[in-house]
């Protein structure tokens, strides 16, 4: 790098650069002409592999292994780290918010599925064991199986009005 460009940069901090050295960094180019019109964009991503006030950043491209040089202007990439940390725990309350609401839903649909297998579920074994003796090829025996039908009317509503005073209904 040429002296004019080198005095236009801060120092280089040491202790920053060597925080650098090894992370993954993903880097947009823009390049503009002349009139400052853009001439063209590139982004690539590489691993730091060292960083020097002569050489600048030198990054490893994830794709060939080629370096790729970038000025060491280590204050601009600590900002971007920082508002790239910032965006993550935004996104990460976020997904945690909507795994919650999600998880609050399946718990209210357990619940009633619950109650709907606890009202159902005497109801059937009653009608299974009785209503092979009630209902028969030749003949139906009406007063057992008017009594049977009240029995589970019965035990229907007692469930579900059981249900409703917990609160699951």
């Amino acid at each position: 790098m040429n002296d004019e460009f080198n005095a236009m940069l801060p120092p280089l901090d040491d202790a920053k650069a060597e925080e650098m050295i090894g992370k993954v960094v993903l880097v947009g180019v823009t390049r503009y002409g002349g009139d400052g019109q853009v001439q063209g964009l590139e982004q690539y991503a590489g691993t730091v592999l060292r960083i020097s006030a002569d050489e600048g950043v030198v990054l490893a491209d994830e794709d060939d292994g080629h370096e790729r040089y970038l000025p060491p202007m280590l204050d601009q990439y600590q900002r971007v780290t920082h508002i790239s940390q910032s965006q993550l725990e935004f996104l990460t309350g976020v997904t945690e918010f909507y795994r919650a609401r999600t998880d609050t839903k399946m718990t209210i649909a357990a619940e009633r599925l619950a109650v709907i297998a606890a009202v159902t579920l005497p109801v059937t074994a009653l009608s299974s064991v009785l209503g092979m003796n009630v209902i028969v090829n030749d003949q139906t025996r009406w007063p057992a199986l008017a009594v049977l039908l009240l029995a589970m009317l019965t035990l229907s509503l007692t469930l579900l009005r059981w249900a409703k005073r917990q609160g699951w209904w």
